[in-house]
């Protein structure tokens, strides 16, 4: 998925479609070795539960371009352009170490989108 707004594009992993009754957004930490791929086995058990994980490697890990400076500095707004773009209206959003602290910021300030925060 490109987001024109940073320049970069964002790679995600999403299971086929299907009738879920909830989305979950997933970021990673901050580690050397950090992408989306720390949630495949999170994504797998969630199959049979009616839940979509959408496990999102932020800019400049995994798959994803641009630049790492992003996670830190713009996180929230990556996030928050990434469930415009997919058409979400309410989101369930998971985060571990940095992707927690932007899971509590995005919480904050879009209270109206996120029904629910994992850590």
């Amino acid at each position: 998925m490109e987001l024109i707004k940073y320049g970069c594009k964002v790679h995600i992993v999403r299971p086929p479609p299907s009738e879920y009754c909830r989305t979950i957004i997933a970021m990673h930490g901050d580690g050397k070795h950090s992408d989306n791929r720390c949630w495949i086995g999170t994504l797998l058990g969630l199959i049979d539960h009616n839940v979509e994980l959408i496990s999102v490697s932020m800019p400049g890990y995994g798959q994803s371009t641009g630049k790492r400076s992003l996670f830190r500095s713009e996180g929230v707004e990556v996030i928050h352009e990434l469930v415009q773009s997919l058409g979400l209206s309410t989101i369930i959003i998971m985060g571990r170490s940095v992707g927690g602290r932007n899971s509590v910021m995005y919480s904050h300030q879009h209270i109206n989108m996120v029904s629910h925060m994992i850590l």
